[in-house]
């Protein structure tokens, strides 16, 4: 494990542990103000920034988490251009090259905005992820940064 992945692995660990100390702190709530797991769990990713993690096929795990506003921008735009819900669907030809090619193009970007702190390259990524990985790291992406299919 090289010392980026170390320390994002200790940094997560004392988000887990200062999440667990907030909720011991918890002692009541009405139950109308309490939140489903799933939605406690989201929570802690976005507030903690600890992440989605994805394990590529070369073993080695990496974290989508929340992007930078000006990523977040351009994440937007490409989820209003591609296929999120069948992702293969995006490299299929529909006979105008170009569309296609910028469409492929988008896929890989959004990926690589989705992972953009490790610097992971297209060729990486391609190597690296299956297409049911791809639907999973874009709606994790999507989800992370509350935006939604325009």
């Amino acid at each position: 494990m090289d010392t980026e992945q170390q320390a994002l692995e200790i940094a997560r660990k004392m988000n887990e542990e200062a999440v667990q100390r907030v909720g011991e702190t918890i002692t009541e709530q009405k139950e109308d103000d309490k939140v489903t797991s799933e939605q406690a769990e989201q929570n802690k990713k976005v507030w903690m920034e600890t992440g989605e993690p994805f394990t590529f096929r070369d073993g080695k795990t990496y974290y989508v988490q929340p992007s930078a506003l000006a990523d977040a921008f351009e994440i937007m735009d490409i989820l209003s251009k591609i296929n999120v819900s069948l992702v293969i669907a995006n490299f299929m030809p529909t006979g105008d090259a170009e569309k296609d090619k910028e469409r492929i193009g988008n896929v890989y970007r959004i990926m690589e905005l989705a992972f953009k702190q490790y610097g992971l390259t297209r060729e990486y990524i391609d190597q690296n992820v299956d297409v049911v990985m791809a639907s999973r790291i874009i709606e994790a992406i999507a989800g992370m940064n509350g935006l939604l299919k325009v």
